[in-house]
């Protein structure tokens, strides 16, 4: 009797939620700590662009979104706005380079 593992792709088919990092991709390697209980550290490696590339006044957003053939309804922007300005603050996080 075999038992699946959890986690495991029993079939090894293509996880259709991650994917591959592109050639030549410009990431930092960062190191994750987390408490565990007993108050072993865990660490786990994980990449943060160094580029800031998040869009931030309404000109970036509304640029990046015509590249990417998206349209931002002017009543839906304001929360554009807010997402990507805590997606730049986890980001900033990430790298260690907040005040």
């Amino acid at each position: 009797m075999s038992r699946v593992l959890p986690f495991r792709n029993p079939e090894n088919l293509p996880n259709p939620l991650v994917r591959p990092r592109p050639a030549g991709h410009d990431r930092a390697v960062s190191e994750v700590r987390a408490r565990r209980r007993g108050g072993a550290l865990l660490r786990r490696p994980f990449f943060v662009s160094d580029r800031p590339a998040i869009p931030l006044t309404l000109e970036e957003v509304a640029r990046a979104a015509d590249q990417r053939g998206l349209v931002v309804a002017p009543a839906c922007m304001a929360g554009v706005m807010t997402n990507l300005a805590l997606l730049a603050r986890h980001a900033e996080t990430l790298r260690g380079t907040t005040k």
